[in-house]
């Protein structure tokens, strides 16, 4: 498969290989999201070991320069999410099964 797997396709293919429906199973994934969206935001990490890692990382204040006026401006601390990619993540992608 070389096309992108949009989420109704993704809800699809998992209700499928579990055997519940595209329903649950979407209200199973949102939830999954929101889980680790909220711990995200609020500086905790979730880690699925050898696949994916989430966590909040931090970007500190620095200057920046307008590309239009060349005008240097200062750009505020940001926080942002990282994601890092797992062996088992790895492996699969480079064995393209």
């Amino acid at each position: 498969m070389s096309e992108t797997l949009h989420k109704e396709q993704l809800i699809n293919a998992v209700s499928e290989k579990a055997g519940e429906s595209a329903a649950a199973t979407g209200r199973i994934i949102d939830e999954l999201f929101n889980v680790i969206g909220d711990t995200v935001a609020e500086g905790g990490k979730v880690a699925i070991t050898g696949w994916v890692t989430f966590e909040r990382g931090h970007r500190a204040a620095r200057q920046g320069v307008n590309p239009r006026t060349g005008e240097k401006i200062q750009i505020a601390a940001t926080h942002t999410a990282k994601v890092k990619v797992g062996s088992k993540l790895k492996d699969r992608a480079k064995s393209g099964n």
